[in-house]
């Protein structure tokens, strides 16, 4: 498998393997009257199998999918080239990580978003876009990339689960459709075209696209998907490569849709040993962030398989970047055991250098009419407003302060241990007595 880095233009067109053209040039050459014609058919049948896997990243946040989606897919036992189209702006320890992980990184320069959003509410086409879609639009150089003669691309926040060889042999473009009749593009099997990707190119500055984003643009642009025939890798005979522009629909097996699993109830609707390939469409919920397997279950899934991996943390920013684990383990855990401890010593610093008529009287202590007097405790549904903030306001910081890129145990830790830090400051706060609040 090759792998390393590359850098292309905007035309992007890489050429076949050097090595490859030269074995071939070899075989025909050498070959026999009698026995050119089978090194010809063996030449020919290399090159119909010969395709890749693909995947886009234009955004650091993705980069350790990319990097577990590497993984699932060496764990299927596939010999095939992994090839990542990677932006500038993802950093070169990044792309180092991620070569090192299998990934052929070929640097291209991003396909400007056309800004051809189509307002759901009225229908009204404006140049803007979600600005997480500001790049996708460079994935049309997979359709470009003809050194293949077929391509399997797959979202970074995708998990593969089973064998994919099988879709090596559908004809033509294939994906799978959502909602009846839309196709869904974190999974597409391409058959690349100089042709279909100059048409592509030019068509998507004037076409409209009701995401924002490629996935609206190549429905658009492929309007016949819906009445496509079925092409099941399992029980379909394979084919001839097809058309470039011909469609076929793959089952739902081959892009399983966290999104809809979690709309019917956290069920799915096929057999859930079926699945191939598992796609986290949870829009801002990633299956990286420590909490989303509190929401999504199957999100667990993709932290278990990242666990097996034992990544080092390679983006940029404090919040995916290099040493988050370090992070946590030396300023985030010990914070607030530190600041719980000093809040204590100096309350109780505080408390014995008051005056006895300074004080409050202490539940249970004796006033001087002979009473007992009431400690200044807030009431019942003050006590339980304020104990409530307490919780919201922990949670609040604890999310906005930990890394989310973190294990999951590292960030339910940190999170019990960060709420538990506001609850006793609200307990300190309201209660102005320690004596009362250790008692």
């Amino acid at each position: 498998m090759k792998s390393g880095t590359r850098n292309d233009t905007v035309n992007f067109k890489p050429g076949p393997s050097l090595r490859r053209s030269v074995a071939v040039a070899f075989i025909l050459a050498s070959a026999g009257r009698t026995g050119g014609t089978q090194a010809a058919a063996q030449t020919t049948k290399l090159a119909v199998e010969d395709g890749a896997f693909a995947t886009l990243l234009y955004q650091e946040e993705f980069v350790v999918g990319a990097r577990v989606l590497a993984y699932s897919l060496k764990a299927t036992g596939t010999d095939r080239d992994l090839v990542l189209l990677c932006t500038e702006n993802i950093s070169k320890q990044a792309q180092a990580a991620l070569t090192s992980d299998g990934w052929d990184v070929r640097i291209v320069r991003p396909i400007a978003n056309p800004g051809q959003w189509t307002s759901q509410s009225g229908g009204r086409k404006g140049k803007s876009f979600p600005s997480k879609f500001w790049a996708v639009y460079t994935k049309l150089y997979l359709f470009n990339m003809t050194e293949y003669r077929k391509v399997v691309f797959l979202d970074a926040d995708t998990l593969v689960l089973q064998d994919l060889e099988g879709l090596f042999a559908c004809p033509g473009l294939c994906a799978v459709t959502r909602h009846a009749e839309k196709v869904n593009t974190g999974v597409l099997v391409i058959t690349p075209s100089n042709k279909l990707y100059q048409e592509l190119v030019t068509a998507a500055p004037v076409t409209s696209s009701y995401t924002g984003g490629d996935q609206g643009f190549l429905n658009s642009f492929f309007p016949a998907f819906a009445a496509a025939p079925m092409f099941d890798p399992e029980t379909t005979a394979a084919s001839a490569i097809g058309e470039p522009s011909s469609l076929h629909r793959l089952p739902t097996a081959c892009n399983a849709d966290l999104g809809l699993y979690m709309i019917g109830g956290h069920s799915w609707t096929i057999p859930r040993s079926s699945i191939r390939v598992m796609h986290f469409t949870l829009g801002p919920i990633k299956p990286w962030q420590w909490w989303a397997a509190w929401i999504a279950d199957e999100c667990a899934t993709w932290q278990y398989t990242r666990s097996q991996l034992h990544l080092r943390d390679v983006s940029r920013g404090i919040t995916y970047g290099k040493g988050t684990r370090t992070l946590a383990k030396w300023v985030l855990f010990p914070t607030p055991v530190a600041l719980a401890g000093l809040a204590m010593f100096f309350r109780v610093r505080t408390a014995k250098r008051s005056t006895k008529r300074d004080r409050v009287p202490v539940l249970g202590s004796i006033d001087a009419a002979g009473g007992h007097a009431q400690s200044k405790r807030p009431g019942g549904i003050q006590a339980i407003a304020a104990g409530f903030l307490a919780v919201c306001m922990g949670l609040a910081v604890s999310i906005a302060i930990i890394p989310v890129g973190l294990p999951a145990i590292w960030g339910w830790v940190l999170t019990y241990e960060w709420t538990l830090l506001g609850v006793l400051g609200c307990a300190f706060a309201v209660d102005e007595n320690l004596e009362d609040f250790m008692s």
